[in-house]
């Protein structure tokens, strides 16, 4: 650090190198923009917050909550899911979701659920062969940085 404050008098000492970009993060609304075309990709996952549903008559049970959302307009559906099932709740949440859209993007972009993605490694992704059975879309687990 002297020798950095002897070459450079007006230059950040170490500890001013590091809380700088810190500052500027916090006084920052750093946001990114992705640009989506329509009905091109449905994004889809499950939220990690469960919720309670409170039936008339019957005992108050959890269900997992599945969103979808449309890249372009942001259109968003929801549904509670019981989670019997991984897979079947998966699909009957698409099949539910594609009606009340009204059709079917081209891909489904999920971050590596298990009901969409059978195995995972860094090279090969294998899918649900339930999904694959969908002609008209593609699903298209997310990508591992």
């Amino acid at each position: 650090m002297r020798v950095l404050s002897h070459t450079h008098p007006d230059g950040y000492s170490l500890i001013q190198f590091r809380v700088a970009p810190r500052r500027y993060e916090r006084v920052s609304n750093l946001s990114m923009c992705m640009e989506y075309k329509a009905k091109d990709k449905l994004v889809v996952d499950y939220t990690g917050a469960k919720l309670w549903i409170y039936p008339p008559g019957e005992q108050p049970r959890e269900v997992e909550v599945f969103v979808a959302i449309l890249g372009c307009s942001l259109l968003t559906y929801v549904e509670g899911a019981m989670r019997v099932n991984v897979g079947e709740d998966f699909i009957t949440a698409c099949e539910n979701e594609f009606c009340y859209y009204g059709g079917v993007p081209r891909a489904i972009v999920s971050d590596n659920l298990r009901s969409v993605v059978t195995k995972a490694s860094r090279y090969e992704v294998i899918l649900n062969t339930e999904l694959t059975k969908f002609s008209s879309f593609a699903p298209r687990p997310a990508k591992q940085v």
